[in-house]
């Protein structure tokens, strides 16, 4: 295995396995994930996980597997992060965030930011949109090809959003909002819809992104719970995605919003509504979709620590959903609704601090063992990548983290880079073309 060069930019315990390295990690407890196995043989072979069982029951050493001895580290899978926003944008000031004099030093700061969130111990994230898509694509493809270091990437071109919509940064003048897309491009009707998929997964991505209603930090309170695209259009949209294997995320925080974008098929509902409603969550429950509820987004924005990056009356509103948000992600895991880590972050201060999610979702009431599950196999399945990353098991990629303390006892350690031992990180989801 190599370091990546310079070292300045990755500390020495993140390395990326290369082709055709076999070798063994031995002695470390590894998460099943729903018990830990203990003492523990791994073996790796171009990348990929072949075997793992405890050292007695497991192929032995030999010459051609070299041995990593991590005798009292506990291994979990890579971490998943389904939603964050590596897009290099500096600050929340609507005009200096989306207009620089030289747009690609964004691209410069989106591969520091991708750095700290592999530091971080996430080695998958799904990229949903703001700024400009050739920059994360050009940031997804030097991430594969070894060039930077960053977490494996799923990006999703422009977000969609409705005329006037979500995509609308009411602090400009409306033709430059539809000129310059800094939110999301714009359609409108079925047919436009249809459409605009077909160009966004043309261009190279990998995923849909569609606005159903207004959002935290940009839109008055009149305006939340008047749903964005009518049903046909985001039936339209899904439709299309779906047709080319792709799956569709739904920006949603209102709760007419939300309940559209499930009825008409989204795979993940981000955000979501901001208290509990049963008749949501029996939807949610019979459709499949996984939440992502982004929960640490709404800690920071209600907290002193947001400042001046987040207007007065956005964390006043974020203080008012913070507890219905709360309770209402532990009514759906009650309810077996699939709930995923997305962190909405990027660059600092949260975005290296994407556990933070993890630990919002198990202080809304979920175990450590299924807040690891948000973070590993549940986000897998959620990005259609199950049995791929997120897990621990024969055929997987070797995406592992090494702890030196264990995350189940304490669902905290998560959050501390200094308990990283080890971070191992397999090549990248590479498209066939």
């Amino acid at each position: 295995m190599h370091s990546y060069a310079p070292d300045s930019q990755l500390n020495s315990s993140v390395r990326r396995i290369g082709a055709g390295e076999r070798f063994d990690l031995v002695g470390a407890s590894v998460w099943s994930g729903s018990a830990w196995v203990e003492n523990a043989r791994m073996r790796i072979v171009d990348g990929r996980i072949e075997s793992v069982g405890p050292i007695g029951s497991s192929p032995g050493a030999d010459a051609n597997h070299p041995e990593i001895g991590l005798d009292g580290a506990f291994l979990t899978a890579g971490f998943i992060d389904c939603h964050v926003h590596l897009t290099g944008l500096d600050g929340h000031d609507p005009f200096r965030r989306n207009i620089e004099r030289y747009s690609s030093v964004r691209l410069v700061r989106a591969v520091r930011d991708a750095g700290a969130i592999l530091r971080a111990g996430f080695t998958t994230v799904r990229h949903l949109g703001h700024g400009d898509p050739n920059q994360a694509e050009a940031l997804k493809q030097a991430i594969d090809e070894g060039l930077v270091a960053g977490p494996k990437m799923l990006t999703s071109g422009w977000a969609l959003s409705q005329t006037g919509g979500h995509g609308n940064l009411h602090a400009w003048p409306y033709s430059l909002v539809e000129q310059l897309r800094p939110r999301s491009a714009f359609c409108d009707g079925p047919d436009e819809c249809r459409k605009f998929v077909r160009r966004i997964l043309g261009d190279g991505a990998d995923c849909i992104k569609i606005y159903t209603s207004e959002g935290l930090v940009s839109s008055p309170d009149h305006l939340i719970d008047i749903p964005n695209f009518t049903a046909a259009e985001i039936e339209a949209i899904v439709d299309e995605a779906h047709r080319r294997g792709v799956r569709v995320a739904a920006h949603a925080t209102g709760l007419e919003g939300s309940m559209l974008a499930v009825q008409g098929g989204v795979d993940t509902l981000e955000h979501g509504p901001h208290d509990i409603d049963d008749d949501f969550l029996r939807l949610m429950r019979s459709s499949g979709a996984t939440l992502v509820p982004t929960l640490s987004v709404f800690e920071w924005a209600a907290s002193s620590e947001a400042g001046s990056g987040v207007p007065a009356f956005a964390a006043e509103r974020a203080r008012r959903w913070l507890e219905g948000h709360r309770r209402l992600v532990a009514a759906a895991a009650q309810a077996g609704i699939p709930i995923a880590v997305g962190s909405d972050s990027g660059a600092p201060p949260r975005g290296g601090r994407n556990a933070e999610e993890i630990l919002a979702i198990a202080r809304a009431g979920l175990s450590p063992a299924l807040a690891l599950a948000a973070a590993t196999n549940v986000g897998a399945e959620a990005l259609g990548l199950g049995g791929d990353v997120g897990v621990l098991a024969p055929g997987a990629r070797a995406d592992i983290v090494a702890w030196s303390r264990d995350p189940v006892a304490d669902i905290g350690v998560v959050a501390d880079v200094s308990a990283i031992r080890l971070i191992l990180q397999s090549e990248g989801l590479k498209k066939p073309w």
